[in-house]
């Protein structure tokens, strides 16, 4: 160090007299040249693009928010909005290095002679990568990889190479170059660390759990950062909790805590600690307490929710049901701003009620989860699913007691009708301002406490009967169902949204709340014609009622067997089915199903009398002949798994907006299957994707045909009421899109901002260039503004940073979360990015509303939907 010194000013010296004589020049290649040039490439750029770096991630980790319910990502890079924030520091960065390589690169015959210029343009690929332009950081990398393959810097190269490939999901050439460089000999030990946290991230990404934890092992022997130990330290215990090893699981949360990390993570890491204990009575003892210690600091209020959670799951492994139930609803009353906590605890609750079974509460659990599951949940689908067979059963059971209250109001003369009523009416108001009063009183007791206590309780669950009209939920439950399930989810693009009453097409409803703001609540509850309404009073009403608690009944019944697997239930319903309606459509099946479930109770006397009764009245029924030749039982029951395999698939692809797929599968069912029990399902299903794919008018004939070639399904009574909805709306047309416009991906674009002329244009431009020279530094934009008409101006940005459909579209999305642009163009912006070639087609007619729909569809891919 001395010595590097006392020879520093002889060095400057020189390379001053170097400045002089030759003026620095890159054409030469002589030693003085090459000093100036290495020392001023690493001290006045490369240096300062490293630190530029270095500030953007420090920005991009403080601004990472981990999500400690699942495995951890080995790098805290975020999400779009996330790397735009980091665009000031990387354009930074870009600039330095790119003069660096500009000015001060000596490349001659196919050799470079200043050693740093390497090294920036290493950093350009890295500003590439933090602002997830990973092509373009690729492009950079294999760069430097082929022309400097000599150079130890070629495996800085395969390691960032490695970590662009795994976020551009890039999968098989990320394989690849793991495979090649993970046994180099060579590979040098100071960024080895850097290349076993890449390949770990990538089966991370893969969720090869087992692999991951391999190169997380490797990776904390040599990394010597103490943030990154930990970091990977908690990974590597979530990776072993989830392969189910929970002894390595607890040891490594153990090992975290001890490495004293972030108070959140330590939280974390001892809340992890209790799930993965490993069983003995001491460990779980010195656990629970550690969390009940917890609880009493005032520190960890926000974080009750998930210490309550650990708690419950405790109780359930030492089989303490009644305790667990106690700890999640205290989970749940306690939880603040954790939504995803507040849904794990309500399905941890809906779980333990649907095995006792009890199958009202469990829907209730279910269905408050559904509310505020996050899609992307892992287990999102399957927790969906049981929820729709849930909530589909109690619709089934709440349509049989509905629909029994109406019928019983139905039959009675009409002076006991109207005295039935008024009594009615009064408990309903009654009860109705007990409520209210109730609501206040919580509502002054919530005011009076801490934002921090103010938990949220869990809706009780009722299991008895209530009659209809005490009941405001039960009165609309059955239709409130029906309309999620095949009015707003499949029909939402083609159906013009008017029936403000029911709400099945999820309209603003403006006028109801209009209307609910001019008429007394509980004057509206005093009108007998409310009520009067649903009664089936004709004859014809009558028949649709009780053909309603049929399908229901039997709707439970296979809801019971084929989705829960539940024959105890399965029995008893179809027996008070069968009881009240031993002359159904249904009561073959029903006999059979009996039968089969009975067999599987071990119940062989009740199993024989459905086998008899099928046997000696229905012998030619298929169901006999499946009794007696078990055989035959073997193939027609493939040859049913196989159409129901298939029914399932193509509902599947439906779900997932496949529609050709659905249409070709439905038609080859037709074919294959014409008389299968499955047949009217696919027509439904096929009719379904007509109305979301062709409009009303096919979708009405097909419906029309379903209820006349299918008078005995169930899917009947369904077309019935879509058809219903269909004859009491009168549709809109969609907005034509105008066919002069074309769609031009590779087109430059412009920018258009529409502002009121009595904006202030020159603060707006202001801000805008602000805006430009902080994001979008390494383009050259242009703003101009022009009026548009009396009212309106327009503000208008070109250039190179909107080159094409995606750079306008990334300026497009990025410019419009920007708070200070927001605030001067007056808060509510009308823009959108159009093509050099649709701009002056724009200015013929000037029709925004036109462009602006073909902006949303071709740009924004947003469907067209009737209004």
């Amino acid at each position: 160090m001395r010595n590097t010194i006392n020879y520093l000013p002889l060095f400057v010296f020189i390379c001053g007299i170097g400045l002089l004589f030759s003026g620095c020049s890159t054409k030469k290649n002589t030693f003085v040249n090459r000093s100036f040039h290495n020392l001023t490439a690493r001290y006045n750029g490369y240096f300062y693009a490293k630190e530029s770096i270095k500030e953007g991630v420090v920005k991009l980790e403080k601004g990472h928010f981990d999500d400690y319910a699942r495995v951890l990502p080995v790098y805290q890079l975020g999400d779009e909005k996330a790397a735009k924030s980091v665009y000031p520091e990387m354009d930074r960065a870009f600039k330095k290095s790119s003069n660096v390589i500009q000015r001060h690169s000596i490349f001659i015959k196919d050799i470079e002679y200043v050693k740093w210029i390497d090294d920036n343009y290493m950093t350009i690929g890295i500003s590439h990568y933090y602002k997830k332009d990973y092509f373009a950081a690729i492009e950079v990398f294999d760069y430097v990889l082929k022309q400097y393959k000599k150079n130890e810097i070629k495996y800085d190269a395969m390691v960032w190479l490695i970590r662009s490939y795994n976020e551009g999901a890039i999968v098989s050439k990320a394989q690849t170059l793991i495979d090649m460089v993970d046994n180099d000999s060579k590979f040098p030990k100071r960024i080895r660390a850097e290349l076993d946290m890449a390949i770990a991230d990538f089966y991370l990404k893969r969720e090869d759990y087992p692999l991951t934890a391999k190169y997380v092992e490797k990776a904390l022997i040599n990394v010597k950062k103490k943030k990154t130990k930990i970091r990977l330290t908690y990974i590597l215990a979530q990776l072993y909790q989830k392969t189910e090893d929970n002894r390595k699981a607890s040891t490594y949360f153990a090992e975290v805590v001890k490495l004293n990390p972030p108070y959140e993570m330590a939280f974390q890491a001892k809340i992890s600690q209790a799930k993965a204990f490993d069983g003995s009575e001491k460990r779980k003892n010195e656990i629970k307490g550690q969390l009940v210690k917890m609880l009493k600091d005032s520190k960890n209020k926000e974080y009750f929710d998930q210490i309550y959670y650990a708690l419950a799951e405790m109780s359930m492994s030492d089989k303490d049901e009644k305790e667990a139930i106690k700890y999640l609803n205290l989970s749940v009353s306690s939880s603040i701003e954790n939504v995803k906590q507040k849904a794990l605890s309500y399905l941890k609750l809906g779980e333990i009620y649907f095995a006792k079974p009890e199958y009202k509460a469990a829907q209730t659990y279910y269905d408050s989860c559904a509310g505020i599951l996050p899609s992307n949940h892992p287990d999102y689908e399957a927790i969906m699913s049981k929820r729709e067979s849930l909530t589909g059963l109690i619709v089934n059971l709440t349509t049989i007691s509905t629909e029994d209250s109406l019928q019983k109001i139905a039959r009675m003369s009409e002076a006991e009708r109207n005295e039935y009523l008024d009594i009615v009416i009064e408990n309903i108001i009654k009860e109705e301002i007990r409520k209210k009063r109730e609501d206040q009183e919580r509502l002054e007791q919530l005011s009076n406490q801490p934002l921090s206590q103010q938990g949220q309780q869990v809706s009780g669950v009722s299991t008895g009967s209530v009659w209809y009209f005490y009941n405001n939920t039960a009165t609309s439950f059955g239709f409130a169902e029906f309309r999620k399930k095949w009015g707003d989810r499949t029909l939402e693009d083609n159906w013009r949204r008017s029936i403000k009453e029911s709400g099945i097409f999820d309209i603003d409803g403006n006028e109801e709340k209009e209307l609910s703001d001019t008429i007394d609540p509980l004057e509206a509850l005093r009108d007998k014609e409310k009520y009067l309404k649903d009664l089936p009073l004709t004859e014809e009403k009558m028949i649709l009622s009780t053909q309603k608690i049929v399908d229901a009944y039997y709707n439970a019944g296979i809801i019971y067997k084929e989705q829960f697997a539940d024959n105890k239930n399965t029995v008893k319903i179809l027996e008070e089915f069968i009881g009240r309606f031993p002359e159904s459509f249904y009561k073959l099946q029903c006999f059979y199903q009996l039968y089969r479930c009975n067999l599987a109770l071990e119940n062989h006397k009740r199993a024989d009398y459905y086998k008899d009764i099928l046997l000696n009245q229905y012998a030619d029924s298929e169901y006999s002949r499946i009794i007696r030749n078990p055989d035959q039982y073997k193939t027609t029951t493939a040859s049913k798994n196989e159409i129901e395999a298939f029914y399932i698939e193509t509902y599947q692809k439906y779900n997932e907006a496949e529609y050709v797929l659905v249409l070709a599968n439905c038609y080859r069912a037709d074919t294959l299957y014409a008389k299968s029990e499955h047949s009217a399902k696919f027509n439904f299903l096929k009719a379904l994707v007509i109305g979301k794919t062709q409009g009303i008018v096919p979708f009405e004939r097909e419906l029309r045909e379903i209820v006349v070639n299918y008078p005995n399904d169930p899917v009947n009574l369904k077309a019935k009421e879509m058809l219903e909805y269909i004859e009491n709306t009168k549709p809109e047309p969609a907005m034509e899109i105008a066919s002069k416009y074309k769609f031009e991906k590779e087109a430059s674009h412009n920018y258009m901002l529409f502002i009121p002329t009595q904006t202030n244009i020159n603060d707006l431009k202001i801000a805008v260039s602000d805006f430009n020279s902080t994001y979008f530094s390494t383009s050259q934009l242009s703003i101009t503004n022009l009026f548009f008409n009396d009212s309106i101006q327009i503000l208008v940005v070109k250039g190179d940073g909107l080159a094409d459909k995606t750079k306008a579209m990334t300026y497009y999305t990025a410019i419009k979360e920007d708070e200070m642009v927001i605030q001067k163009a007056g808060g509510k912006m009308v823009e959108f990015a159009i093509s050099t070639a649709n701009y002056p087609i724009f200015f013929k007619d000037k029709n925004v509303d036109e462009y602006k729909a073909f902006f949303d569809l071709k740009y924004l891919e947003k469907k067209q939907k009737n209004n």
